[in-house]
C-alpha cells in the first residue's frame, strides 16, 4: 500500500502518459452514459421534427 503511491510520486506525470500506439489500441470507454443520452436525444428530436412522418 505504500509502494505504489511512492513510485507514482517519484515518476510524476510520466506515470499517466499513454503511448500513442497503445492509445490507438485501447477502446474508448464511456462510463457515465453521456454519449448514449445525447444520441437518444438527437434521435428523439429527429422523430419530432416537423414534416417527419411516424413509421
Amino acid at each position: 500500500m505504500t509502494l505504489v503511491p511512492a513510485v507514482l510520486a517519484l515518476v510524476g506525470k510520466r506515470a499517466w502518459h499513454l503511448p500513442g500506439w497503445l492509445d490507438r489500441r485501447v477502446p474508448d470507454l464511456e462510463v457515465g452514459g453521456e454519449l448514449l443520452i445525447e444520441e437518444l436525444e438527437r434521435k428523439a428530436e429527429t422523430e419530432r421534427a416537423p414534416g417527419n412522418v411516424p413509421s
